[in-house]
Formats: structure tokens, sequence, C-alpha cells
């Protein structure tokens, strides 16, 4: 009984040992990732996004990065945001900077919560990569949403990961600016005393 188990074991460890291969051989011809904040909570976002093209005849000089616009029930607000060339390095890999203002294209009043999902627009063979049934990509999506306690603590927090040095030093000073000013008061109640 013992050998039948192991026998059995042993067949699935190959089996899934060889489905690993199979899925690790097949790669994204192009992928696109987002290498700034996932989420945002102020309309005017500063994007960085990377592609990299593993199949290099994937890429010409008329593919552009652009981006769709959806609300919170993945309805499409805006289908075709602005066009961006990508500069490629010699791997291939093109890494795009965007303002991305939802101002112009949304009423963020009506839409509090709103999806910004990237694609690569190809002019010269005339397709998205969204549209292409022979890709299998993953499109990266970012969030945007109107939450006044989330925006702020994401200004600390930026503050406190990007400018470590800068956000320790002002509240030190802070600090020591209400220390001060507790001790001229402490001083004044005794000198009136």
């Amino acid at each position: 009984m013992k050998i039948h188990s192991l026998a059995i074991i042993l067949v699935m460890l190959v089996i899934s040992s060889f489905s690993d291969i199979r899925a690790s051989e097949k790669s994204n011809e192009i992928e696109i990732s987002v290498l700034s904040n996932q989420e945002y909570y102020q309309p005017n976002m500063e994007v960085e996004v990377q592609v990299k093209f593993n199949n290099h005849d994937k890429y010409n000089d008329q593919v552009y990065l652009s981006y769709h616009i959806y609300d919170n029930e993945e309805k499409e607000l805006v289908w075709e945001g602005e066009r961006l060339p990508i500069q490629l390095d010699e791997e291939f890999i093109g890494k795009v900077n965007l303002n991305i203002d939802l101002t112009k294209y949304v009423d963020i009043d009506k839409n509090e919560v709103v999806y910004v999902k990237f694609d690569l627009v190809d002019e010269k063979n005339v397709y998205w990569l969204s549209d292409n049934k022979e890709e299998d990509s993953q499109l990266p999506i970012i969030k945007y949403e109107k939450n006044k306690f989330k925006e702020y603590l994401n200004i600390y927090t930026s503050a406190f990961t990007e400018h470590t040095i800068i956000f320790i030093l002002n509240f030190a000073t802070f600090i020591g600016a209400i220390y001060f000013i507790y001790r001229i008061g402490v001083k004044r109640k005794a000198h009136k005393n």
C-alpha cells in the first residue's frame, strides 16, 4: 500500500513539474508595469510606467503608451487618454513618466472612484494591445479615490518615506518649538506668582 501511495505522489510531482516548466516557458511578449503608486487620492497623478518588449518584433516606432479610464462599476468613461512615445534601452525596456489630470476627463464630484488602465496602441499595425486576442499581456490598473483622510495620510507617509531626514528634522523642530512655548508659559506663570 505504501509503494502504491508513493508511486501516485511521484507521478503527481512529475506532472506538476512539467506544468510548471510549460507555464514558465510561456511568457508575455509585452509586459507593462506601474513603478509608482497604485493608488492615488488627488486627481492629478504623476505615474511612472515601464514597458518591456520580450518579443522585439512587437516594437516599432509607432507603438505608444496610452490609457483608458473607467468608473467604479467598470463603465468606460474615456477610451483613449494621451498617447505617449516609448524610448527603449538596449534591453527593449522603456520607462514613461506621465502626469494624468483626471479633471480633464472626468467629473470627480460624480465619480469618487476612478480606474486608469494602461494600454499600448500600435499605429503602424492598427491595434490596441487590449483588443489583440493573440496577446496575453496583463494590463496594469491604478486607482483614484476621493478620500480626504487617505489623501492626508498618503501625504505624510510619502513625505516620511521619500524625505525621511527632512521629515524627522521638521518633526523635531516642531516638538522643540512646542517645548519652548511650554517653557515660556511655565516661566511666565511662575513669575506672576
